[in-house]
């Protein structure tokens, strides 16, 4: 990706997000500002500039007199952050559960039925989707809002293990039929195992 003049902190903070969701950058790697800088022919002050943002967004984190480092997270803190998670998503089934998108969750079950490979870019696409309509389903903005601080993190765990999405599929299909047949106590439950088999896949790959 070429680097334009304009918004140029905007558009490294961009590469170096999508390089540490991704796993391009690993979990406690440091991160270099001089060769950033140097690859894309800018100075140093827009790569600290993103760092700094990245920083205040939990995925990066600073040591003084040394730099910045891709954040990296104990199991504690990635218990409590997926059980965030879980918290906002059970609430939004349960307090919402009519207001789900039957419609979009329709068109993803069939894609997911005739589908068997998967490209990981395209299933990264289909579970956001799944979530994001559980969770705007509350039309609560402040509840939106929340998840949306912690969504970073949760793509980035679910990169820590890439070979789940045949089971992930399987889980997101039950719970999708599960709430294509309006039932109610079915879909939670299936939410919360699903969630929680995230939980422990990314603890197995920490």
């Amino acid at each position: 990706m070429s680097i334009v003049k304009d918004s140029i902190s905007e558009q490294i903070y961009d590469l170096i997000k999508n390089d540490i969701i991704l796993q391009e950058m690993k979990l406690g790697d440091q991160i270099d500002t001089k060769k950033i800088a140097e690859e894309h022919n800018i100075s140093v002050m827009p790569v600290r500039d993103a760092l700094q943002k990245l920083e205040s967004q939990g995925l990066v984190s600073k040591k003084s007199r040394v730099g910045f480092f891709v954040r990296s997270f104990s199991e504690k803190e990635i218990k409590e952050i997926m059980e965030a998670r879980k918290m906002y998503e059970i609430y939004s089934i349960e307090e919402h559960f009519s207001s789900i998108n039957r419609l979009k969750l329709r068109k993803i079950f069939n894609e997911l039925n005739r589908t068997e490979n998967m490209s990981r870019t395209r299933f990264d696409e289909l579970d956001d989707t799944i979530h994001t309509l559980i969770i705007t389903a509350s039309g609560n903005d402040y509840l939106i809002n929340n998840f949306n601080k912690i969504n970073d993190l949760i793509i980035l765990f679910r990169h820590l293990d890439k070979d789940r999405i045949r089971n992930a599929n399987k889980e997101h299909k039950e719970l999708i039929e599960a709430v294509l047949d309006n039932e109610l106590a079915e879909s939670k439950q299936l939410l919360k195992y699903h969630i929680d088999q995230v939980t422990r896949s990314i603890l197995e790959h920490l």
